[in-house]
């Protein structure tokens, strides 16, 4: 699939989280406004960042006829924009969301840029901006092109040193007594080599947080080291509740593609290891057997065209790494 494609597909399934964000102007109808961070934080320069931004009206007792949102990232190309209400354009990061009510949901928009290449620029800051006016037919009490924003930073690498990648995935947040899956795109092929799912528990620590779900991937620098052996293919950056650890643990199966995979590997040989924090490392190698423990693995499965899938149980968000 291709990459314009497959990031325009992936943005569609995102789903962010509202905050109240405070407003640069207020004289009437309020909207918050959030960008769920930068997608991914760090970004490979020329690769593409998105911005999902969550808009939702604030103590609105009235309805505003003309909404509409655009960014400004300094530095960056602006590739793309999707929203779930209204349309975006396809020149300028720009959406008009149309109307909202008293009643109506929060609108997600998901607008996407190019990271500069410039050697000199390390970072970017995004702002996002949402404008509310009725223009010519304003009531008295209406919104008067007030302005309501928020900012998100995406760090850039460059050049040899740069090992991440801009395939990323974020969940909805998940409802008590409800688990689900995210997971990045999963056709595996010479451009995506590499599939990254996990299964959100039922669990106390993941609904208190809310059950934020970040699943990126990013390629291994190719001298990197795993315990003593050189490490393959890319990494999965898992990121589940912000942090949070679990008592029943996580289901987390990664796809190491045939093409990433070295000479010879098999499921087998195929060793993980998983990146805690820092220098802090578990392998998980052992099987989860009737009792599970985490971590351990559930399966590790050959598919038709030679790529491996592990599929582990993890208690703690990480880095997982193939050795």
């Amino acid at each position: 699939m291709p990459v314009r494609s497959r990031i325009a597909a992936l943005c569609v399934a995102m789903i962010g989280l509202t905050s109240l964000a405070g407003p640069v102007v207020a004289a009437g109808p309020a909207f918050s406004v959030q960008i769920l961070g930068s997608q991914p934080l760090e970004v490979t320069a020329g690769q593409i960042v998105a911005y999902p931004v969550s808009i939702a009206g604030v103590d609105n007792t009235q309805t505003v006829n003309h909404v509409f949102v655009d960014a400004d990232v300094p530095g960056a190309t602006y590739y793309g924009a999707t929203t779930s209400v209204g349309t975006c354009s396809n020149s300028a990061p720009r959406c008009d969301l149309g109307t909202f009510r008293p009643t109506s949901p929060a609108a997600l928009v998901v607008l996407m840029f190019v990271a500069p290449t410039t050697a000199s620029i390390s970072s970017v800051t995004a702002t996002v901006t949402v404008h509310s006016g009725e223009g010519t037919n304003d009531s008295g009490h209406a919104a008067h092109n007030d302005a309501f924003s928020d900012t998100a930073v995406t760090n850039i690498h460059h050049g040899g040193t740069s090992t991440f990648f801009s395939r990323y995935v974020v969940s909805r947040a998940f409802d008590a007594g409800e688990s689900g899956v995210v997971q990045t795109d999963q056709t595996i092929s010479i451009l995506n080599p590499h599939a990254t799912k996990v299964t959100v528990p039922d669990d106390a620590a993941v609904t208190a947080a809310g059950a934020p779900v970040t699943l990126s991937e990013a390629f291994v620098a190719p001298n990197a080291e795993c315990r003593g052996f050189p490490c393959f293919g890319q990494t999965s950056f898992i990121s589940v509740a912000d942090g949070g650890t679990f008592t029943t643990g996580f289901v987390a199966s990664v796809t190491f593609g045939a093409p990433e995979l070295p000479s010879g590997m098999n499921a087998k040989k195929l060793h993980v290891i998983h990146n805690l924090s820092g220098t802090a490392w578990e392998a998980v190698d052992t099987s989860c057997g009737k009792a599970p423990v985490a971590p351990c693995r559930l399966s590790t499965v050959t598919l038709r065209d030679k790529s491996i899938v592990v599929t582990m149980l993890l208690k703690q968000n990480g880095n997982i790494k193939g050795y």
